[in-house]
């Protein structure tokens, strides 16, 4: 009769490993989901991020790469003034001519 009533209680608590055992592989499973699908959504936004300062980038390479002198200006006089020796500064769109290179 000890025996059989032995054998119950660790049968009965092997059952209970095992229940818990599947619980926590649940567990496991559910949390494995969740980081990937958190690191899946930190990749995306870092990659937004990225493309964000690319084009940031992009947009102060073109604000600098303007030239100051007017689009007004025909291409040639364009041209002339962005090969001569002066340097130019917009106030308000306007071109200012400076002083030559060298000169006093």
């Amino acid at each position: 009769m000890k025996t059989v009533k032995y054998r119950r209680r660790c049968f009965d608590q092997i059952e209970g490993i095992v229940a818990e055992n599947k619980a926590l592989t649940a567990e496991v499973d559910r949390l494995r989901l969740e980081a990937e699908e958190k690191a899946a959504e930190k990749a995306a936004q870092e990659e937004r991020l990225l493309d964000l300062n690319r084009r940031l980038a992009d947009k102060d390479r073109q604000k600098k790469g303007k030239s100051c002198i007017p689009s007004g200006y025909s291409l040639t006089v364009r041209l002339v003034l962005l090969t001569s020796d002066y340097f130019c500064r917009s106030r308000g769109g306007d071109f200012v001519p400076l002083r030559r290179k060298g000169a006093t």
